[in-house]
């Protein structure tokens, strides 16, 4: 087994960096109310994006990475088991940490104008705030049930 050096290490890293931001950027430019021409980079920029991320990838593959050998879970998270204190604890700790998030990714220049329209669930940050969000979107649809069904429930009632 060997050992990777720093600069092989920092070139994975960049890689893997400029892999998340173009996606990042795909992501964006595919949103609703994003101008037509830059709009139409969207697949361009998703295909830099993967060449990044498979380079990032051999890189670590010549260094010896290997596939995790952990198995996936075979059963389901039994119901009674998502909707408990420690989740909606958990859920309130991440929406706070979703504003901190927003603050730093706003202060680093990786944040979207305040003009520009964001969907249910969306943040202005498009780095940490991000991937915070996704993971309270995750906890509370543990919690809650998916959008659409607490949606259709509530027009019931």
């Amino acid at each position: 087994m060997s050992v990777a050096t720093l600069p092989e290490l920092e070139r994975v890293a960049g890689h893997a960096h400029a892999a998340m931001r173009l996606s990042l950027l795909a992501h964006v430019l595919t949103l609703p109310g994003t101008p037509p021409e830059e709009a139409a980079t969207a697949t361009d920029t998703a295909a830099e994006a993967s060449k990044e991320a498979g380079a990032a990838v051999a890189l670590l593959q010549r260094l010896g990475a290997r596939p995790a050998a952990v198995p996936p879970p075979t059963e389901p998270i039994p119901l009674h088991l998502l909707d408990t204190p420690d989740a909606r604890e958990l859920l309130a700790l991440l929406r706070q940490a979703v504003a901190v998030a927003e603050r730093l990714d706003q202060a680093r220049g990786r944040a979207v104008p305040p003009t520009f329209p964001l969907g249910e669930g969306e943040t202005t940050g498009c780095d940490l705030a991000e991937a915070v969000s996704n993971l309270a979107l995750r906890v509370e649809g543990e919690i809650y049930g998916p959008t659409d069904r607490r949606q259709a429930g509530s027009n019931e009632r």
